[in-house]
């Protein structure tokens, strides 16, 4: 979804908080991400909140996302968006030197109707440094995990 994007790389663009531990090493990358809105001043109509994961490979520079996304606005509901990455690397954007950006394809199914998207490159406003990432701001909650193996 790239309104879900939109609005991820926004949140940790402006409020990312340092990890503790900024260094790591490896070659298959995993974010865990999070966030929640119930301020439709910050989110615009729809209340939502999506939960999921990123694994991205160093060796290929592909990899592939799956989330949850529920939307409270009483008309869409829930649905799954499955991301392939064709591709992705870190550069300089929004998020210092390392941030993390993905092209690939969305494939989004709400209410037993499925849409593909293609999008990016989108600089999705993480770092590829490992380490907790969060932010709150008038009723949106963001929390990312990213660690290396």
């Amino acid at each position: 979804m790239l309104s879900s994007l939109a609005i991820l790389a926004t949140a940790a663009t402006v409020m990312l908080t340092a990890p503790a531990d900024a260094s790591a090493t490896g070659t298959m990358w995993r974010l865990a991400i999070s966030y929640s809105c119930n301020n439709t001043s910050v989110c615009g109509n729809t209340h939502d909140g999506v939960q999921g994961t990123f694994i991205l490979d160093e060796s290929t520079a592909t990899g592939s996302g799956h989330f949850a996304e529920c939307n409270h606005d009483g008309q869409v509901g829930c649905g799954s968006i499955d991301e392939q990455i064709s591709n992705w690397w870190a550069g300089p954007g929004s998020a210092g030197p390392l941030t993390i950006y993905i092209v690939g394809v969305d494939t989004v199914t709400i209410q037993h109707e499925t849409s593909v998207v293609p999008f990016g490159p989108a600089d999705i406003g993480l770092p590829l440094i490992a380490g907790h990432y969060g932010a709150t701001l008038r009723g949106f909650e963001f929390q990312a995990q990213i660690s290396s193996t």
